[in-house]
């Protein structure tokens, strides 16, 4: 099996009876090549079947019984884990995961029994020495040695990944984590011999992806050693709709590639890594917009205007530097800016997205009123930009912004979706500031995709603007860049068509 020419989808069974556990393996068989059997998220009345679930299951199975210092279940006597780890070895798994520190001699091995996974585990960090680790790990030439590691940045990351790709095959590596979901995501650009991926109310390790995201949102099944990587880096990053749209496009458009999201908390230690992973063009968000211009070979007259980068593309080796938050923030604007409706806008906010759009505002000529909680900030923005500012605060506001009505546009993070609480009145900036029904109301925010001052402003008879919109039109721009092609025509109408 290590002779396939991409890496192994293994999906790890979470289920705590064994009937449970076959039908996941069912519903799933599709989408993966193999299952492993977690013993130690099983009900005890079932480790007497597992024999049984080997024979039964239609897929080649991995057993495993995970100890809670390497991240498992495990919570009864060693000795008893051993027992069944012997019965496993004696059962028709093709694999079973053993530990490195576990003693010689402590399970007993059938002369033709499984393969051995030889594993190591930290959930804490990431040791040093990685290479020495990996190659001390197999027993002998048919074990697999599998490195199970937690990186806490970039760094630890770059370690990973060069400990992997230099590392004889077959092996197993990944990173567990948030900073470690790509080593998942691009398996073969580590070499790894598989990955993993688990579904259900249990996730089985830090950092697992459902089979379902795995090959049909990251498009895991096309991703070789040689594909191209685009993706978004950023801190967060896990709630970005980026990777979807990316994904699709590549996928319409029949070009190869894979679009990733990589969690960033150094975009020079990140951009050091990019050549090993073999990646093309970045997405960047917060909070790298700014600090990345600094690390381009050549920056476009965007990146200058709206003063920071929102995309990177390899060019010939170099780094270039673009802004699309602009083109992507105007397009659905067009029509009114060429018809004369837009001449005076107000922008809520005053940090790189604000930037952005005033900078692309004013390419228009259209005049802008700068409203910020901080006046300071909103003044510095708009000396820069030839732009009027006044503090959120202010006493005079809905009359400064009513000179400045044609447009009002959000662009900070207010009204962002939050998973801890309801929306609150304080999620509309200027909950205190009436609307007259004859503005366009745009809010950058796209989750949730109608913000309370979107819906204000339709409930007063406003044109309002969806985040999406933004966020769909600077991706479009970015993809071209990235790809040298359009984004599918098709795929565009189907995402924008979709409920917003």
């Amino acid at each position: 099996m290590e002779g396939t020419a991409r890496p192994l989808l293994c999906l790890s069974l979470t289920e705590p009876n064994l009937g449970a556990c076959l039908d996941q393996v069912r519903a799933h068989r599709h989408l993966v090549d193999m299952v492993e059997l977690r013993v130690d998220l099983l009900h005890p009345a079932h480790w007497g079947g597992i024999a049984r679930f080997a024979s039964e299951c239609p897929l080649p199975a991995l057993c495993t019984i995970r100890r809670t210092r390497d991240g498992g279940g495990w919570v009864a006597p060693e000795a008893v884990r051993r027992r069944l780890l012997t019965a496993a070895a004696r059962a028709p798994f093709r694999f079973l995961d053993l530990e490195s520190d576990l003693p010689a001699g402590a399970v007993p091995l059938p002369r033709h029994g499984p393969r051995i996974v030889r594993s190591l585990h930290d959930i804490a960090g990431t040791p040093q020495h990685l290479p020495a680790l990996l190659r001390s790990l197999p027993r002998s030439g048919r074990e697999i040695p599998k490195l199970a590691v937690t990186p806490h940045g970039c760094a630890d990351l770059a370690r990973i990944v060069g400990a992997a790709q230099a590392a004889p095959r077959p092996h197993i590596v990944i990173g567990m984590g948030d900073f470690g979901v790509p080593t998942r995501l691009l398996a073969a650009k580590l070499g790894s011999w598989l990955t993993f991926t688990s579904t259900g109310g249990r996730t089985a390790a830090p950092g697992h992806l459902d089979p379902h995201a795995m090959q049909r949102r990251y498009r895991f099944g096309a991703v070789g050693a040689t594909t191209p990587v685009y993706g978004l880096i950023g801190n967060p990053v896990a709630h970005s709709r980026s990777p979807q749209i990316h994904n699709r496009g590549l996928a319409a458009a029949g070009v190869p590639g894979v679009y990733v999201p990589f969690l960033v908390d150094e975009a020079a230690r990140f951009l050091d890594l990019a050549a090993a992973l073999g990646v093309r063009g970045l997405s960047v968000t917060i909070p790298h917009k700014e600090t990345v211009m600094d690390l381009l070979d050549r920056a476009d007259r965007s990146v200058s205007g709206a003063g920071a980068c929102n995309t990177l593309v390899q060019e010939r080796g170099r780094w270039a530097g673009y802004n699309t938050d602009a083109a992507g923030f105007m397009e659905p604007l067009a029509a009114m800016l060429a018809g004369g409706r837009i001449r005076r806008a107000t922008v809520i906010g005053a940090g790189g997205a604000a930037r952005a759009i005033v900078w692309a505002l004013r390419e228009e000529r259209v005049d802008v009123l700068i409203a910020n909680r901080t006046l300071p900030r909103a003044q510095a923005l708009a000396a820069q930009m030839d732009a009027e500012a006044v503090a959120l605060t202010a006493p005079d506001l809905a009359q400064r912004i009513a000179r400045y009505s044609d447009l009002i546009v959000q662009s900070t993070s207010v009204g962002m979706e939050r998973h801890d609480a309801a929306p609150a009145a304080q999620d509309d900036p200027i909950a205190h500031v009436p609307l007259a029904g004859h503005e366009v109301v745009y809010d950058i925010v796209y989750a949730p995709p109608e913000t309370p001052l979107l819906k204000r402003a339709r409930a007063a008879g406003c044109e309002i603007v969806f985040g999406r919109e933004m966020l769909l039109g600077q991706a479009y721009a970015q993809f071209h860049l990235f790809t040298g092609v359009q984004y599918p025509a098709a795929e565009r109408r189907r995402l924008q068509e979709a409920r917003p």
